[in-house]
């Protein structure tokens, strides 16, 4: 979502649907230099996070908001996992993350 410059560490995610009947999927990892003579490079944190019809739908069955829901979003947010991080600042878990699983719980599936 955010991707600078320089010598410290950037945030960056990319969202895309997943077509019907999706059996495998990769993810590749790629890294440029930005500047300087040292060619490390690192990944931190790399993760992968199929989503239901919205943000609040994180547990099985997908599609179908529930009380589940509620108990993985309560889950996550404890251990401070991706999946309750909803809200910017990105990496930062507060109320506005709970204000936003709220929000998109509240719209429902379609």
């Amino acid at each position: 979502r955010r991707r600078g410059t320089g010598s410290t560490w950037d945030l960056y995610g990319v969202d895309r649907p997943v077509p019907p009947e999706t059996r495998i999927i990769r993810v590749i990892l790629d890294a440029d230099r930005n500047g300087g003579f040292s060619t490390d490079c690192y990944f931190d944190e790399v993760f992968l996070r199929l989503y239901g019809c919205n943000d609040a739908d994180l547990a099985e069955p997908l599609g179908v908001l529930d009380f589940s829901d509620v108990i993985a979003f309560l889950g996550a947010f404890d251990a401070m996992a991706p999946g309750a991080d909803l809200a910017d600042p990105i990496g930062v878990f507060d109320f506005s993350d709970v204000i936003a699983f709220l929000s998109a719980f509240s719209v429902g599936c379609p």
